[in-house]
């Protein structure tokens, strides 16, 4: 479960706190009928960040494109460079799981709101303390149905899995986890979330907004979601948990991309250091 992860979804005239369910990947779903005319979500985090996973349940049909910008201490500002990776088609957003990423505009600041109660006519009639705020519109209405399960990190897929560990893509091997099995969502996410931990714990960030480029962690998200996995599948597995193990703390030294002056975005010098050049 992340923290300090808020999200709020204004539907119409009304704030729904989603961020309980959204946070936590085995807490539950939230259905988001949202409407382009009245509707917004925001997503609020300690540190300025430029990207979200969204896991899906219920995908959308309907063609939208988002719209995100930044609040500045008295509106919000369209941010650069959206990319979004939920998309189908080029069109449809939300119509799968996947990154949403943005770059905030170099031009204008990102203002961290010490409550909630100074944004006049957007969160004012809330008090939430000290966070950065993103705001996320759409230029068309969702399907009525569409779920999301999940908002947060998410670093890699199971092509990358199964390109490193061939027989993750076992049927049998699924199901000798886990009856019913067909994918390693949960565990990937679950490695991404260990991830953070693991980094915050050995203060090389103080917060997951820090990892600016999420294709930096594939390799660490790859060998730790094995490890979930091999871990659980007990003492047959030992030896290549260890390789795991060792392969993870390898990855995970040599990703780079992190957020060291707090702006969202890469600076030439973050792309040069290494999680092990933070580290030591």
């Amino acid at each position: 479960m992340l923290t300090n992860n808020r999200i709020l979804w204004r539907d119409n005239t009304t704030f729904r706190d989603l961020s309980i369910h959204l946070n936590d990947l085995f807490a539950g779903t939230e259905v988001i009928p949202f409407n382009s005319l009245e509707d917004a979500l925001y997503i609020g985090s300690d540190l300025p960040f430029n990207h979200r996973h969204i896991e899906m349940t219920v995908t959308n049909a309907q063609i939208a494109n988002w719209s995100v910008s930044s609040w500045n201490g008295s509106l919000f500002i369209p941010c650069v460079d959206v990319i979004d990776l939920t998309k189908t088609l080029g069109t449809t957003t939300l119509g799968q799981s996947g990154i949403l990423a943005w770059t905030p505009d170099r031009q204008k600041s990102w203002f961290g709101e010490d409550t909630t109660e100074n944004m006049k006519g957007e969160l004012s009639t809330l008090k939430i303390y000290n966070l950065y705020w993103v705001k996320l519109t759409l230029s068309a209405n969702l399907s009525v149905t569409t779920e999301i399960k999940y908002v947060g990190h998410k670093f890699s897929n199971d092509a990358d899995l199964e390109a490193q560990y061939p027989d993750f893509a076992d049927s049998n091997f699924k199901m000798a986890f886990k009856s019913g099995k067909t994918n390693w969502i949960d565990q990937t996410i679950l490695a991404s979330e260990m991830i953070i931990q693991d980094l915050r714990k050995s203060r090389v960030i103080m917060s997951s907004s820090q990892i600016l480029d999420w294709r930096e962690f594939a390799m660490a998200s790859v060998h730790k979601t094995a490890e979930i996995v091999f871990r659980a599948m007990g003492d047959d597995y030992k030896d290549q948990l260890k390789t795991a193990q060792a392969a993870y703390k390898a990855a995970l030294e040599s990703a780079s991309n992190l957020d060291g002056n707090l702006n969202a975005t890469i600076d030439p010098k973050e792309r040069a250091n290494s999680v092990g050049y933070f580290s030591r």
